[in-house]
């Protein structure tokens, strides 16, 4: 069983990074120039496709809610699989008839189910497509995409390595990126479309390197690089809502009314749906 490194390293490579209000993205230019570089916050706000009616909004809302809770399912059931195949049938055993003192049991699968997910229009065709990565740990993560088409859902890919990627767009094309590790003074960036219903890389930016002094979000910013606001799902009672707003990394944790911690809060996804 694993647990989570997703959150701690992610505010690392993170912090720093400005979000503002853009206009949506717009085509290449020759020479950005400095307000471009200063575009560097993709939510709510900036989002650029306009539903034909609210009926196909609603229906894509739910089949994507639904896809999520699929992929959750689904990380549960693998760990499942693998804490059966590495244990003895005996200690497996004891370990779902053990309680904790209120009674419930100790062993829930579903703890350490990390689903991470936001939407993007990466093929520019006025429909967002929907992102996750998935997993248990920040090292082992897959991402899955997928599209609503003639009604239902349709899966661009499911198990493409994700391992320390980052959501992001380049804001001088509109394209979708994952920035790519970012551990010990170094990453990459990755440009990736839908094309022919395939969801490939179109060029890469090696590795990048940065001084002590210096911030990876120092980087983005110069080549015009925003996140991606996203919603993570850890364990069926942990919401994270993450922003980048005035130049701060902001994790929202919802709570009721009581503050108790609200389990698969989809209220960001709501929003950035329109």
């Amino acid at each position: 069983m694993k647990k989570t490194a997703w959150l701690v390293l992610a505010a690392m490579l993170l912090t720093g990074c400005q979000s503002v209000k853009t206009d949506p993205p717009g085509p290449a230019s020759s020479d950005p120039g400095d307000d471009a570089a200063q575009n560097l916050g993709i939510t709510a706000e900036s989002t650029t496709w306009k539903w034909e009616s609210r009926e196909i909004r609603d229906d894509v809302a739910k089949v994507y809610r639904q896809a999520i809770q699929d992929c959750f399912e689904g990380v549960k059931e693998q760990i499942i699989e693998e804490d059966r195949a590495s244990m003895d049938p005996k200690e497996y055993e004891e370990l779902q008839n053990t309680t904790k003192d209120d009674g419930s049991p100790i062993y829930d699968p579903r703890d350490y189910v990390d689903v991470v997910f936001t939407l993007y229009d990466i093929d520019m065709d006025n429909m967002p497509e929907l992102v996750l990565t998935y997993g248990t740990m920040i090292d082992d993560k897959l991402i899955a995409i997928y599209t609503y088409e003639d009604g239902k859902l349709k899966t661009i890919v499911d198990k493409f390595d994700a391992v320390r990627s980052y959501f992001a767009a380049d804001t001088n094309t509109g394209e979708f990126v994952l920035v790519e590790g970012g551990g010990n003074g170094a990453a990459s960036i990755g440009w990736y479309t839908i094309e022919n219903g395939e969801f490939k890389k179109t060029r890469d930016s090696g590795e990048i390197t940065y001084s002590e002094g210096e911030t990876f979000g120092d980087i983005l910013r110069q080549k015009g690089i925003a996140w991606i606001d996203f919603t993570e799902f850890y364990g069926p009672k942990k919401t994270w809502k993450i922003y980048y707003p005035d130049g701060e990394y902001i994790m929202e944790e919802p709570t009721d009314k009581s503050g108790d911690t609200i389990g698969f809060d989809y209220s960001q996804f709501e929003e950035m749906l329109g």
